[in-house]
């Protein structure tokens, strides 16, 4: 496209669309940068998928102590999309469920981490009173 009047290509071809057309476009190159940035900086799974597969047992059974296969399988996919994980050998979150072994040594350490998060605050609490400041063990924070 031939510059006109000292004016950048790019520029001379947006001024040529209507606002409204501009505006979809913007929105639209918004979206897609906001979506391909949340695919960037997704965290990444560092454990196995069996860890992965205790984890969001872990979590459904919290949720829901009577939690079905179904519901399981809706939160490892709702998982998938926040957590980058790779779950090779496995084609995809229901094979995993159905022929993995949830590794459970992830579960434990957090219900262990969760347990001496809970002393510490009991604690203090007991030393300093009900009002006092928890500082990070304050989970209501």
């Amino acid at each position: 496209m031939p510059v006109i009047a000292g004016r950048c290509p790019i520029i001379y071809h947006y001024s040529l669309i209507n606002p409204l057309t501009l505006d979809q476009t913007n929105n639209e190159l918004l979206m897609g940068l906001m979506k391909l940035l949340a695919r960037l900086f997704r965290p990444k799974w560092t454990g196995t998928p069996e860890m992965f597969l205790a984890v969001v047992m872990e979590m459904s059974l919290r949720n829901n102590p009577d939690y079905s296969t179904r519901e399981l399988l809706q939160l490892g996919e709702i998982m998938q999309k926040l957590v980058r994980i790779d779950l090779s050998p496995y084609q995809d979150f229901a094979d995993l469920a159905e022929r993995g072994i949830p590794d459970e040594s992830i579960v434990e350490n957090l219900k262990k981490n969760e347990m001496e998060v809970h002393q510490r605050r009991d604690l203090k609490q007991a030393i300093y009173g009900p009002d006092a400041d928890l500082g990070d063990d304050d989970v209501l924070k």
